[in-house]
């Protein structure tokens, strides 16, 4: 009965380059000789005819026989491990220098640069630049996490192996580890971009803050020049009713009513903006920080602050929503649709709670094992949030 063979599948490979060297010096016979499993695995058919031609007869032999190899491997995982071991196999060996994860770690390195650059800068033009840079790296995220989710996939699937063929086993435990490799260096350009980006969203934030509470001071003499012309106004309507000087009357009138508008429309146009896009912005930032243990490590802090200043420009937000339904209320001259303003008002509210809606579907569409702790997690920041929110006027008043 003879021997049946074994895959030898823990034997050390040599490299398409070593391998090239050895086709270009190596005597035939000692060529022929080198085994199957030895071989790199991806090796092109152009190396067949760049081989001398007294070897390459065996150099296309020696291709078939991994190939060979290879489909019997493949059948062997299937056999043991189902499609979602050979999957996870096949994702272990695909090279780590993937150009998602290399455009992804570039990106990270220039985002910090920067934010170094950006010091030197007026505050608000630096916070612009960080914050288009932001959401070009979060076009990238979508293909990380998926790329993320394939190795944890794969992590799983190669959890059983005590049933396997010792043939098998050491490649098994190979690909358990790359797949470990790959995983810890997502995880660690995941924490770096995320501590990144909640200290850069607290500062974009705290610079918001500022330039608010610095433009109310400003806004605040408007104001009061503005109810003065209101006063003049109404005195100069009341002067209509009089016989005399109605024609000079009217273009007073018209006069002020000019300079309201003027100014009225000059506090809106100078008006320090929050919108629904930053907002958005920043709470990605709060949730994918604190849902990263090594990014709420690294920025504690920030992450605690971000929170407090997201909930007041959250409360900004609301507020300026409703101002511009009072400005149409106060100001007949200016021309807005008041009905447009009034239920986008009424729609600010929902904000959070829409935004913390869309996460949870975001987590379950992930269909990993991980996504019910995520979406638990998600429930948690969304509850603390809210329970903060509520202490605030515009959801109590």
């Amino acid at each position: 009965m003879s021997k049946k063979p074994t895959l030898r599948t823990e034997m050390p490979k040599i490299s398409l380059e070593i391998f090239r060297e050895m086709i270009a010096t190596l005597p035939a016979e000692k060529l022929a000789a080198i085994p199957p499993e030895k071989l790199p695995e991806d090796i092109p058919m152009s190396l067949v005819n760049e081989a001398p031609l007294y070897v390459r007869p065996i150099v296309e032999t020696l291709l078939l026989e991994r190939n060979s190899l290879a489909l019997r491997t493949r059948q062997m995982i299937k056999d043991n491990l189902g499609e979602p071991g050979l999957e996870a196999l096949d994702t272990a060996q695909q090279t780590e220098d993937k150009a998602t994860l290399r455009i992804f770690a570039t990106k990270l390195l220039e985002l910090k640069q920067l934010r170094q650059r950006c010091v030197r800068m007026e505050p608000l033009e630096g916070d612009k630049l960080l914050t288009r840079f932001l959401q070009n790296i979060d076009k990238l995220l979508p293909d990380v996490l998926s790329e993320q989710l394939q190795i944890h996939k794969g992590m799983e699937a190669l959890k059983e192996t005590g049933r396997l063929p010792k043939d098998l086993l050491r490649l098994v435990d190979r690909a358990r580890k790359r797949l470990k490799e790959q995983r810890d260096m997502i995880s660690k350009f995941l924490g770096d971009y995320y501590s990144e980006k909640i200290t850069i969203s607290h500062q974009v934030m705290q610079h918001r803050i500022h330039a608010i509470e610095e433009h109310e001071t400003e806004q605040r003499h408007q104001a009061e020049e503005i109810e003065n012309l209101r006063s003049e106004l109404v005195t100069l309507q009341k002067k209509l009713r009089l016989p005399f000087g109605k024609r000079k009357h009217i273009e007073d009138s018209d006069a002020l009513r000019l300079q309201i508008t003027q100014l009225s429309t000059q506090m809106k146009v100078s008006e320090i903006p929050v919108d629904e896009t930053e907002l958005t912005l920043w709470l990605d930032a709060l949730v994918e920080t604190s849902l990263n243990p090594a990014a709420l490590e690294r920025a504690k802090m920030a992450t605690h602050m971000a929170k407090h200043n997201l909930l007041f420009l959250l409360q900004r937000y609301c507020e300026q929503q409703e101002a511009s339904a009072r400005h149409v209320a106060r100001n007949p001259f200016v021309q807005v649709d008041p009905r447009k303003v009034i239920k986008y008002t009424m729609q600010s509210e929902q904000f959070i709670l829409n935004y913390f809606q869309q996460k949870r579907i975001e987590a379950t569409n992930q269909l990993s094992l991980a996504a019910e702790m995520k979406t638990d997690e998600i429930d948690k920041i969304e509850k603390e949030l809210l329970q903060e929110l509520k202490q605030s006027s515009f959801l109590t008043r």
